[in-house]
């Protein structure tokens, strides 16, 4: 009696459990059906908005050897459909050379990208750039190549020229690159160019980080005469380049910017529309002097890559091009020698020389960084003057290393020209010190 009793109650209670169970699956049922209901955040952002961020994602990752695009098409079905069916998308292709199946990844861009010219970039891993080459499928689509990168951080890509010049077995196709709309160029020595039988003269953007001769500079010279950019080193002087080549200067008309350590540069070019130039201090001002003078063009922006020295400045700002200068850049290396910061306060802070000067940038490299005071005492000069024009709109100063040997720059000082004189100071992030006065 007892035993049909027990299993009675054991019968009752497992029927509620089903029941319940029955209950659980219906409320899931009407929950799955709200889900559904509700677009995913991602499926529903419009094909146009995508693409405009799809857009964004591989240029702002394009220098750091990612084929991004892969993962952005493996998000969702929406968004690979509408990765597949967007060409331009495929159009630049970012990579390391340490990849693997990096021939296979760069067919599938080829392939989706149509006949679209291509952007190219491969960034060379150190450790395995001896052992490197081309691969063929890259060659094969040399005559889509617009834009070309090969770089290596902090290798010299002079030391990869051999090796880029390395083919597989069977060697590339010398005329692959012969009808290439190459609009900017990158590598590390000229010779490339006839390695690989690439035309320069449609070029925009020319950039040689390695070694070239003289002779050879000016052979590529006389072929890009329409660069609108033009990077290069160092150059070897060739004392029979004149009988070679030549003496007169090329002539550059379309040229407006210049970044260059090579001072002969400056005997072989014009470049009336120049605006914007690059330089180290260690050239010979009046190298620089005498191609603005020939030139006849009208800085609007200088940039020097290391701290000029007093008798470089004293020979190249009283230049004319100067007088139209709005944007300066100095990396402040080295120590400032007393007459060198005395030039700076004065000359910086009269409006004499530089009289169009509105923005000034001073990326402190230099542990003693609060030898900075030259600069600010030529801001606080301008920012006395009555008239708005002679007065320094912008001083930033930008700090390349996060590090305590900055501890001794006069944060208040900095302060006190923002408000003061409405200045806009960037106040670098990652030093303790100075995170109080962020935002003030």
């Amino acid at each position: 009696m007892g035993s049909n009793v027990r299993l009675a109650s054991l019968r009752e209670e497992r029927s509620f459990i089903d029941a319940s169970i029955a209950l659980l699956r219906q409320r899931r049922a009407k929950l799955d059906e709200q889900i559904a209901a509700i677009p995913y955040p991602v499926v529903d952002i419009p094909a146009d908005i995508a693409i405009a961020i799809f857009e964004s994602a591989i240029l702002s990752t394009f220098e750091k050897g990612d084929p991004i695009l892969v993962r952005i098409a493996a998000v969702c079905g929406k968004w690979r459909n509408i990765a597949l069916g967007t060409p331009t998308l495929w159009q630049r292709f970012s990579a390391h050379n340490g990849m693997a199946d990096l021939g296979s990844l760069f067919c599938v861009f080829a392939q989706r990208s149509l006949d679209l010219p291509i952007y190219l970039h491969i960034r060379i891993a150190v450790e395995s750039y001896s052992a490197w080459w081309i691969p063929s499928i890259l060659v094969e689509h040399g005559n889509r190549w617009k834009e070309v990168s090969f770089t290596s951080g902090t290798l010299g890509l002079e030391a990869l020229t051999v090796n880029i010049n390395m083919s597989s077995a069977n060697g590339p196709d010398m005329n692959a690159f012969s009808n290439a709309p190459l609009r900017r160029l990158s590598i590390g020595h000229p010779s490339l160019l006839g390695y690989y039988a690439i035309s320069p003269s449609g070029l925009k953007i020319l950039e040689f980080f390695g070694d070239i001769g003289e002779r050879e500079m000016v052979q590529v010279l006389r072929e890009v005469v329409n660069l609108e950019q033009l990077t290069l080193c160092r150059v070897a002087r060739n004392i029979e380049a004149d009988t070679v080549v030549g003496t007169e200067p090329i002539l550059m008309t379309k040229l407006a910017s210049l970044d260059t350590g090579a001072g002969i540069l400056f005997d072989w070019i014009t470049a009336p529309r120049l605006h914007t130039l690059r330089l180290p201090s260690y050239l010979d001002f009046a190298e620089v002097t005498r191609f603005m003078d020939r030139s006849s063009c009208a800085l609007r922006s200088l940039v020097f890559s290391t701290m000029p020295s007093l008798q470089f400045l004293q020979g190249l700002l009283p230049a004319s091009a100067m007088a139209s200068v709005s944007s300066l850049s100095i990396d402040f290396d080295h120590e400032i020698e007393g007459d060198v910061a005395e030039l700076i306060s004065n000359t910086l802070g009269s409006s004499s020389l530089l009289p169009s000067l509105r923005s000034l940038e001073v990326i402190v490299s230099y542990p003693l960084a609060g030898q900075i005071w030259p600069f600010v005492q030529a801001v606080k000069k301008r920012a006395a003057f009555a008239e708005p024009t002679r007065r320094i709109e912008e001083f930033l100063l930008r700090f390349p290393y996060v590090d305590e040997m900055y501890r001794d720059v006069d944060v208040q000082d900095l302060m006190q020209l923002r408000r003061e004189h409405g200045l806009r100071v960037e106040i670098p992030t990652g030093i303790a010190r100075w995170e109080r006065w962020r935002g003030k």
